[in-house]
């Protein structure tokens, strides 16, 4: 009698997140936005750490730092997670990519102007750094956006898939 142990890993074609549908799923960009929701919410009341960047700027950026964050990292979390149609999913997606995003390069250069260099730096970079990957992500959503709205839909390719596999696999599936 032999046993056969099931895999699971082993099973699946794809990452779910693999699709581009799918892919605000992911639990990386799950994480960095939850991460910068609870790291936003203490600059809505005014609680800005002793020692942080945010307490080399003026009150006021620091609350619009911490309100941007919030509400940008919220509606794209809201958007990626979104169980209903897939438009409104990534439009949330992107409006809260590109608001987070854009607060993120922003923020980001305000530190270079008015913080210490040896404070600022690293807090810049990580800003920067964040801000543009939000901004790739909101880029690439709307070419899936675009791509839906075209009459002749491009094979998309699996992980690991040629494009011509793609194409084949594509046109094996149509009616």
């Amino acid at each position: 009698m032999s046993v056969h142990l099931r895999v699971p890993w082993k099973t699946r074609e794809t990452i779910k997140y693999a699709d581009p549908l799918h892919a605000g799923r992911h639990p990386f960009q799950s994480y960095l936005l939850t991460l910068c929701v609870v790291s936003g919410l203490p600059l809505l009341v005014g609680r800005v750490a002793a020692g942080s960047i945010a307490a080399y700027l003026p009150p006021a950026l620091a609350f619009a730092w911490g309100l941007s964050l919030c509400l940008g990292s919220v509606t794209a979390l809201v958007g990626s997670h979104w169980r209903g149609d897939y438009a409104n999913a990534l439009t949330l997606e992107r409006m809260g990519l590109l608001l987070a995003g854009s607060a993120g390069v922003a923020y980001a250069t305000v530190i270079i102007f008015t913080a210490p260099l040896s404070a600022g730096l690293v807090s810049a970079g990580l800003c920067l750094g964040f801000g543009a990957s939000c901004i790739v992500r909101a880029r690439d959503i709307g070419k899936i956006i675009a791509r839906a709205g075209e009459r002749v839909s491009t094979p998309v390719a699996r992980e690991g898939e040629s494009d011509a596999a793609a194409a084949y696999r594509d046109q094996e599936d149509q009616p």
